[in-house]
């Protein structure tokens, strides 16, 4: 049987008469390739002698197995480096490369490596596969595992029957999961048995819960599993028809309690179309499907949305699937272990460096953003930082004021501390991070949400803009070419970290490795951020190179301002229809308005009228400032018109700096909806 699974996961691997044909020409031209490596630099090392013991043994058990070893060409070559990091040579083209990269600055990329992933570290291929999305999937499993009726008797504990199969991928949840939960039964089919076999000892101290291509006959109905599929493009992924093979032999027999599948981003078309197959067994086997977490949106009825949906977004997809309710008598009903909808906290770091600036920034928060948030019902504003006392939250560059105050609240204040948290935010929940003084609301929270939900829960959406900023980012534009932000019809094309929305877990994660950087100059080992010798300059800065830079955070941009518009250069596309503001390129009713830089903040009185016209908030409005309820009419009180004065500025290509701020597109007082 084990032989029987191999053949059909690896498959792709041995089966293409083409494959065979280049892997005879890379025979006979290995020996001149060896000689140019040589040559070329005589330092290189050679794989340790665990790594060849290992190697071999693989050999032995892919040749027993009907699998010809020379498919192994696929893993490159693997060095262990002097500071523990695992890493490819990858011969003498891709170090000219990285030779060519140190000499314009930019930091050598690595094929592989070992990343910290939860209590695992794990070997991978840079770039394979998002860390901030597996781990929020990761998590949903776990969860997932503790609720499902299939997986765990009600009100206990996890049921040691319970059993998690991953297909594809580095493994990043297997050894995770099999780390910090040695309860649960682990099997890993890995895109790569060799790397995989470089993340047990990296792991370390994994129980007998963990096999690594074990038997899928175990399972059935008896003892259900929880099953992920990562569906990677290239030589990163398994065989699909080894893929669907399997899944299709486990929901045949029942055998599954819940599985979450995962479409790498950028992918084909063909390749998305085979996924969508493999959801659509599922769905047709009795399961419902959500996008983007067990608590999303329910697409079982309309698979193919998920792809209209992703027509500007470069991330990945998940779907997560739970069964149906079969046993009921006029339709199928909603899974009845489904979590509940997230919740929404919309956090506005404020946080003053000095006492005197305190009633400045104040009015500004009023004016703007808790003037609009009163008129559109946005009732979930947590201004943070505002009151706070001591200096831990101080830092010399004001510009990462933010990062640090995101993430206090995030983490929580230090249990010894005796400080209270402001606010209970739980993994799963949303958070939405938006500027203080220069953004403007016109959505309620419940339209926020929805919106999120409707866009596939993105783990990590930032607003987008028509400018590279900082500085030292514009040096590195073709990264954002290879990003594929340049294919995008729109011409907000690049990161603003002025405004953006995720899943807590992630951003916490981000904000976590962002401020260690930025106050130290370094980075820890369990950091996903890359080694990087350049000036951030702001916190901008540290976001833009986390998304050019591998974008290991599962970073997504708002390209269509589904929720954040820039104003920068950016107001000619501007309509205001029924006292609200749409983006006519997309017909959108922005959610946020943000008046990133002079040219933007310019902007915001006129569009303050426009969308406010004579209303006038409710002094009762309530919103948080640190974890305490505060009335609108206690905190804004004789509030002044604040105008900017608007700069000449050299808009970038796709800019336009246009006299009037916005048009006025005529409409009948009795079409337009109420105000929310």
């Amino acid at each position: 049987m084990r032989q029987a699974n191999l053949e059909r996961l690896y498959r792709a691997h041995t089966s293409s008469p083409v494959l065979l044909l280049l892997l005879l020409l890379l025979l006979l031209l290995l020996p001149l390739l060896v000689w140019s490596r040589n040559s070329e630099d005589e330092t290189l090392q050679k794989l340790s002698t665990s790594s060849q013991n290992r190697t071999a043994v693989w050999g032995e058990q892919l040749s027993g197995a009907g699998v010809s070893a020379a498919s192994t060409a696929d893993d490159f070559d693997v060095t262990s480096s002097d500071d523990g990091i695992v890493s490819d040579d990858g011969g003498p083209r891709r170090r000219r490369r990285r030779q060519m990269q140190e000499q314009d600055g930019r930091p050598p990329t690595l094929s592989h490596g070992l990343m910290h992933f939860g209590q695992a570290r794990v070997a991978m291929v840079h770039g394979e596969i998002s860390l901030g999305e597996q781990l929020w999937s990761c998590h949903q499993v776990a969860n997932v595992a503790h609720r499902s009726g299939a997986c765990a008797a009600a009100e206990q504990q996890i049921d040691t029957k319970c059993a998690f199969l991953e297909l594809g991928g580095p493994g990043l949840c297997a050894f995770d999961l099999a780390k910090r939960m040695p309860s649960i039964p682990v099997n890993l089919y890995p895109s790569s048995r060799r790397l995989a076999e470089l993340s047990l000892p990296a792991t370390g101290s994994l129980e007998s819960n963990f096999q690594l291509e074990g038997d899928l006959d175990q399972y059935n109905k008896g003892h259900p599993v929880v099953l992920q599929i990562n569906m990677l493009r290239g030589r990163s992924s398994l065989s699909y028809i080894g893929m669907k093979s399997v899944a299709v032999n486990l929901l045949s027999r029942g055998a599954v309690g819940a599985a979450v599948m995962t479409l790498q981003a950028v992918s084909s078309t063909h390749l998305q179309l085979q996924f969508l197959e493999l959801v659509g067994i599922a769905v047709s086997s009795g399961f419902s499907a959500f996008w983007g977490g067990f608590d999303g949106q329910d697409i079982t009825s309309d698979l193919g949305r998920v792809l209209r949906k992703q027509q500007y977004g470069h991330r990945s997809i998940n779907i997560f699937l739970l069964p149906r309710d079969v046993a009921a008598k006029e339709a199928p009903s909603p899974p009845p272990n489904r979590p509940p909808p997230p919740k929404l906290h919309v956090l506005v770091p404020l946080r003053p460096q000095r006492e005197d600036e305190r009633h400045g920034l104040t009015m500004l928060l009023c004016r703007f953003l808790l003037d609009t948030a009163a008129a559109s019902n946005l009732s979930s504003v947590h201004v943070i930082g505002l009151t706070a006392t001591g200096t831990h939250l101080y830092h010399q560059n004001s510009l990462i004021q933010k990062l640090m105050v995101l993430q206090y609240v995030l983490e929580g204040p230090d249990p010894s501390s005796g400080m209270r948290p402001w606010v209970d935010i739980s993994p799963s929940d949303v958070v939405m991070a938006i500027d203080a003084t220069d953004t403007m609301s016109q959505l309620t929270s419940e339209e926020f949400l929805q919106r999120y939900l409707d866009a596939g829960a993105p783990v990590f959406h930032v607003s987008a803009e028509v400018n590279i900023w900082p500085p030292p980012v514009s040096n590195y534009t073709h990264l954002y070419d290879e990003a594929g932000v340049n294919a995008v019809p729109l011409p907000n094309k690049y990161l603003n970290s002025g405004c953006f929305i995720g899943r807590a877990m992630v951003l916490k994660k981000y904000v976590q490795d962002a401020v260690e950087f930025v106050k130290t100059n370094t980075k820890s080992d369990s950091s996903w951020l890359f080694r990087q010798h350049v000036d951030y300059v702001d916190d901008q800065g540290v976001m833009s190179f986390a998304y050019i830079m591998g974008n290991p955070y599962g970073i997504s941009l708002d390209h269509e301002a589904a929720f954040f518009y820039s104003l920068y250069c950016a107001t000619d596309h501007l309509v205001l229809s029924c006292g609200a503001i749409m983006y006519d390129l997309t017909s959108t009713r922005i959610g946020l308005l943000h008046g990133n830089g002079h040219e933007g903040k310019s902007r915001l009185e006129d569009l303050r009228g426009g969308i406010l016209g004579d209303f006038k908030p409710d002094p009762e409005f309530r919103f948080l400032v640190d974890g305490v309820v505060t009335r609108y009419g206690d905190t804004c009180v004789n509030v002044p018109p604040l105008v900017f004065g608007r700069p000449t500025v050299q808009c970038p290509p796709g800019g336009a700096q246009p006299e009037q701020t916005y048009t006025t597109r005529s409409v009948e007082p009795k079409d337009c909806p109420a105000r929310g």
